[in-house]
Formats: C-alpha cells, sequence, structure tokens
C-alpha cells in the first residue's frame, strides 16, 4: 500500500513530476492517477488507495481548485486529520482550508535542501510514525465512552465476497434537511463502493415516522429479495423503535438503525438488528467546551441554547458541563426550536430582543441542530441591525456544508460546530451490514456502534 495520496489537475503535471521524484528518491511510496490500470472504476480505486494511504498531499493551483476531483480528495485528507496542503503558483487555498498551514513550493524546482520541501517532508514522515490510518479513528462498538475496541470498516470491506443477491434497501427519513441530504448520499455512495445495488424509499411527507414504518413492513416482506436494509430513524420516539422488536422478529436479513440511539431499558436487541449513531451527550459536552474555550477571552455570564423536541442529550450533558466549570453562569434552554429554522429564529429574536431589554444580554448561544443555528444566526442579524447591539457568539451541532463554510468565513457569529460525521456513519452502517452477513465466517457482529463526533475547526 502507497505511503502518499497526490491530488492534483493533470494540467499541472510538470510541476507536480519534481515533487513525486524526490519524494520517491526519500523512498517514500507515491501515488498518483498515472498508477490507474486501464478498465479500473475510478471512484472506488482512488477510495480504496485514500483508504489504505498515511498522508494526502493536495497540490493547490488555480487550476486545481476548479477540478472535480481535488477538492473532494482534499476534504478526504482534511477530515481525517492526514492531509498536507502545498500551493504550486501562490493561490490561496479555498475556503474549508485556509486554516491549515501551505507550503509555498512555486518557485521550488526540485532541489531537496529547499526549506519548504523539507518541511513538506518532514510532515510526511511525522504521518508515517502514525499507525496505519483504519476506518475510522472515530468508530467504537459498545457503550459511548472509553473504548480500546474499534470497528476495522478496512477489514471487512477487504473481506467481503461477491453474494447472489446484493440488492439492499435504504429508507430515508428527511430529503429536505441539509444533513440528512448528505447522510443520504454518502450511504448510497458506501453501499456502491461495496458493489450493491440500492433501492431508495423516500416517504412523501418528511420526517414521517409513520411512513417509514410502513415501508419497513412492506421492506419485510419482501425480505428475500434483500442482502440487508438500512433505515435512518433521528426522529422515532423510543416507543416506536421497541416496536421494531415485533416488526423485525424472525428477521433473514440485518437491519441497520442509523442515527439512533437504542431505547432507554431495551434489555436485549434483537438478532440481524443493529444501531450506528452519535453520542448526543458526547456532542453536547464538546459544546460546552468550545464554550468553556471563549470564556478565556471574555466572561460568559448568559447562555441561551435552543434546543428541539428530540436529542435531549445534547442539551443536557451541555447544561451538565457548563454548570460544573461555570458556576455563576446562567443557562436558558427552551426546547421549542422543533429542528426548524424559520421557527428557531423567532424563538432567538424573541430571547434575544428581551434579554437585551432587561440589560442582561447573552453571551453565547448553543443550538443543537444546524438548522436551528441558521435561524438563531437570522436573528442576531435582524437584532443587530436593529439594536446595533454586539452578536454573541454562537456553537452549532451537525456539521453541514452551508455552516462550516460560514465558520471559514470569520464574518460570522457563529464560530464553532459538534460535526455529526455522516461519511464515518455511511462507512459503518455498510460494513455492519456486510460483517452482519458474513458471520458464518467468523465475524463479530456489533449491536450498537458509535461515531465520535467532533469540534470544527479542529
Amino acid at each position: 500500500m502507497a505511503d502518499i495520496f497526490i491530488s492534483y489537475k493533470r494540467e499541472d503535471w510538470p510541476e507536480v513530476k519534481p515533487l513525486v521524484h524526490a519524494l520517491e528518491t526519500k523512498k517514500l511510496d507515491v501515488w498518483w492517477d498515472e498508477k490507474l490500470l486501464p478498465g479500473e472504476k475510478i471512484g472506488p480505486a482512488i477510495q480504496k488507495i485514500l483508504d489504505g494511504v498515511s498522508c494526502v498531499i493536495v497540490v493547490w493551483s488555480k487550476r486545481s481548485m476548479e477540478s472535480n476531483w481535488v477538492p473532494d480528495e482534499a476534504t478526504y485528507g482534511r477530515d481525517h486529520d492526514m492531509l498536507i496542503p502545498i500551493s504550486i503558483d501562490g493561490c490561496k487555498p479555498p475556503l474549508g482550508f485556509q486554516q491549515i498551514l501551505t507550503a509555498d513550493l512555486q518557485s521550488w524546482r526540485g532541489d531537496s535542501n529547499n526549506p519548504n520541501f523539507r518541511k513538506v517532508l518532514l510532515a510526511v514522515r511525522k504521518f508515517l510514525r502514525r499507525p496505519k490510518h483504519r476506518w475510522p479513528d472515530s468508530v467504537m462498538a459498545g457503550k459511548p465512552g472509553p473504548q480500546t475496541q474499534t470497528a476495522n470498516i478496512k477489514t471487512i470491506r477487504d473481506q467481503f465476497t461477491a453474494a447472489h443477491n446484493k440488492r439492499v434497501f435504504l429508507i430515508v427519513g428527511s430529503f429536505t434537511e441539509e444533513w440528512q441530504i448528505a447522510l443520504n448520499y454518502h450511504l448510497l455512495r458506501a453501499t456502491q463502493q461495496y458493489g450493491l445495488s440500492c433501492s431508495v424509499l423516500v416517504p412523501s411527507e418528511d420526517h414521517s415516522v409513520d411512513e417509514q414504518r410502513a415501508m419497513l413492513k412492506s421492506a419485510l416482506a419482501d425480505g428475500n429479495n434483500y442482502f440487508g436494509g438500512i433505515l435512518i430513524c433521528s426522529g422515532w420516539p423510543d416507543r416506536v423503535v421497541k416496536e421494531i422488536r415485533a416488526i423485525v422478529k424472525g428477521l433473514s436479513f440485518p437491519l441497520i438503525l442509523v442515527d439512533r440511539n437504542p431505547p432507554v431499558g431495551l434489555a436485549r436487541i434483537p438478532a440481524k438488528l443493529s444501531y450506528v449513531s452519535i453520542s448526543d451527550s458526547a456532542g453536547g459536552k464538546l459544546a460546552a467546551e468550545a464554550v468553556l474555550e471563549l470564556s478565556r477571552h471574555s466572561p460568559i455570564k448568559r447562555i441561551l441554547a435552543i434546543a428541539g423536541f428530540a436529542k435531549q442529550s445534547r442539551q443536557e450533558s451541555f447544561q451538565k458541563t457548563i454548570s460544573k466549570s461555570l458556576k455563576h453562569c446562567e443557562i436558558t434552554t427552551t426546547e421549542d426550536g422543533k429542528f426548524d429554522r424559520w421557527i428557531s429564529e423567532n424563538i432567538a429574536y424573541n430571547y434575544i430582543t428581551d434579554a437585551i431589554e432587561a440589560g442582561s444580554p447573552f453571551d453565547a448561544i448553543f443550538c443543537t441542530a444546524d438548522s436551528m443555528t441558521l435561524g438563531c444566526l437570522d436573528a442576531i442579524e435582524r437584532v443587530a441591525n436593529w439594536k446595533g447591539c454586539a452578536r454573541p457568539k454562537v456553537i452549532g451541532y451537525d456539521g453541514t456544508t452551508t455552516t462550516r463554510k460560514l465558520v471559514d468565513s470569520k464574518r460570522s457569529s457563529l464560530v464553532r460546530i459538534v460535526i455529526q460525521d455522516n461519511n464515518a456513519m455511511a462507512e459503518t452502517s455498510v460494513a455492519l451490514m456486510i460483517n452482519a452477513n458474513q458471520k458464518a465466517k467468523g465475524g463479530r457482529i456489533d449491536r450498537t456502534v458509535w461515531v465520535k463526533p467532533y469540534l470544527y475547526p479542529r
């Protein structure tokens, strides 16, 4: 397996070739797209290489920023903490990559003693000293908390053999919410990487639990035609999730429930049923840590938390962590946001204006989903334009492209985001489904797998 993945625009090869040569003379194994063989499927081949390398060197230029491939490959490197960016024409990296130091090689002509090249070489060797990348380090089996056992997704992929029936179904929950749209995309992409055929079942009403449940019953009735199934059940209440035990009784294929914690009091999870989720309590704690970091630079006396009807662990963990560390901080929490941008805008507007008029403005605001974060930011701008007051700092939750761009712009009140890694969730879900079908070959089945959230920017 290669040590380094080079991401570049083909037209830049004359400038990239000396870099490849210089790295290879240092006995480093370098991969670039010229090593693709005729007949190979480009996407799966590149994904396989990325999953095995120790670092990604992205070659930024005016050409590469307009490439269809380079930004995606750079995003992979950044999100997996293995990116080494360089610039060959002095251009600044695009938004989302400007907080990572970029090596300037625009005047470099292949001299291995050049200080900037030596810095690149040192960065490569630093990544090589780390344990080889595995998919993903952010995944752990069992209960959220300190864990030693990780799910080795790459091993599962390598061991997967062709099945007679390669058809799976995906029941989505939302087709308008940005974070879930991204999750749907990554799940489809993950099934394709394994060569599975995926039937997507979409409810006619957004977040309709009743329609999702009806689709699940229909798919299960047609069970002989499926290799496995994936159900995104973010908004399902505990009582309905418990009903799945009866629905899936005698299931002939694995079913993965995505973005849903097992219900409290569920003593035994039925065979062939698994949960892939992100710990809401861990995410709430991270949001609190972001606020505590802000408090080191300016006092945080009042915080507003805007939450929805579900995912209560986010705000509860946030409040618990803040209360321990900022004992004199007042926290106001509302659970009326309903994960809706317009509703949250009005809620935030009323709370913020009331606080200003009472002479006790909020110093920070925590929103437990990006839809509510955007509504809150809309409200802050309305109040600031009217009152001319200082804007409170906002901590978001989810990590959509829209909110990441706002953070990267450095012109928004949004300063940090708790990221739910939907790419890791998708990879984990599909690998877990395949592993369940390989049980007869010695595969171990995890009933609950957690994907760790993280703060953006890291």
